[in-house]
């Protein structure tokens, strides 16, 4: 593939600076920020994989468990105090994986659930009660990092912002005209795009700029792109 050179290595967790606060970009799909022992996570829209098996599409079940065992083994290897879901949490109305998924964070007493409302969380107030999910309007502040769902369209000088909600995703060229859109993490000089942690989500390509820095996922791994720029 074109954008990707020989020489760069694939690895789980790349370390970065945003706004001077140290974070670690994990390939799981997720940031982990040690100065507050947070992890942050977007769209993971859990609930949409049953959402579509109710309209009469095929989808597997299989795709919501692995991403709640994705969450489980994040939340076991790295122990957060708190675990911050950036918008899109769950995509639609009630059914059956909110339960499934509920169920999985109560085990975890010592850690708070927190969510960014994003556009697709429409749960009544009863279901984030439930499960001890406290819920923020539009944005969380942790330090220098402002947490939204949707990217802010200007930055406070004194912060750097962290939103989800576009799944972005970074397009790579083979020969033949081929083409396979990964998902990534892109990370400019004031904000940054998470990629989504649901894995029925798909992946929207972004353009990148010179000054950006940009990392594609490949199975929990992550590669830096040398040159995401056009």
């Amino acid at each position: 593939m074109s954008n990707a050179f020989p020489g760069n290595e694939f690895m789980g967790i790349a370390q970065v600076s945003l706004g001077g606060e140290p974070v670690n970009l994990l390939g799981s799909r997720a940031i982990w920020v040690p100065g507050s022992e947070s992890l942050l996570i977007a769209d993971m829209h859990l609930g949409k994989a049953m959402h579509f098996r109710k309209s009469g599409i095929g989808i597997p079940a299989q795709i919501a468990e692995l991403d709640l065992h994705r969450l489980d083994r994040l939340i076991q290897q790295w122990r957060p105090k708190e675990v911050i879901f950036l918008g899109d949490l769950f995509h639609s109305q009630h059914n059956a994986e909110w339960d499934a998924f509920g169920l999985q964070i109560i085990r975890h007493q010592s850690v708070k659930f927190i969510l960014v409302r994003g556009n697709h969380d429409i749960l009544e107030q009863a279901h984030y009660d439930q499960f001890g999910i406290q819920l923020c309007p539009d944005h969380l502040k942790r330090g220098p990092l402002l947490l939204t769902h949707e990217h802010l369209t200007v930055v406070p000088e004194e912060y750097y912002n962290l939103s989800g909600h576009i799944h972005p995703g970074f397009r790579m060229r083979a020969k033949g005209r081929q083409t396979l859109t990964l998902p990534c993490f892109h990370i400019g000089p004031k904000q940054g795009l998470l990629p989504a942690f649901g894995g029925f989500t798909g992946s929207i390509p972004v353009k990148a700029k010179s000054e950006d820095r940009v990392w594609i996922i490949v199975k929990d791994q992550l590669l830096e792109v040398t040159k995401p720029f056009d």
